[in-house]
């Protein structure tokens, strides 16, 4: 990124800035000589966009397909281990 742009040249040049974009040149964009934004093609987006669209806990997902819940031994659990606890 070797082009810095204030708001107000960006402004003036938004033409410019974005055939720059969709020749695959990221444009810098500042606000009071601080970088605020950045202007890319619609495709560098996009595959910035996608890489984060999968949360990082579908990683570990456990298949539980195979699982099959028995209701009576569950029950049978939480009275055996309930036993002897103050309510």
């Amino acid at each position: 990124m070797d082009d810095d742009y204030s708001i107000a040249q960006a402004r003036n040049q938004l033409s410019e800035l974005v055939h720059q974009a969709e020749s695959g040149k990221a444009v810098k964009l500042t606000r009071r000589g601080k970088p605020v934004a950045v202007v890319v093609s619609l495709a560098t987006y996009e595959s910035l966009s996608a890489s984060k669209a999968t949360p990082a806990w579908n990683v570990a997902r456990l298949d539980t397909t195979a699982y099959r819940f028995d209701r009576e031994d569950a029950n049978a659990r939480a009275t055996t281990s309930s036993r002897g606890k103050a309510r």
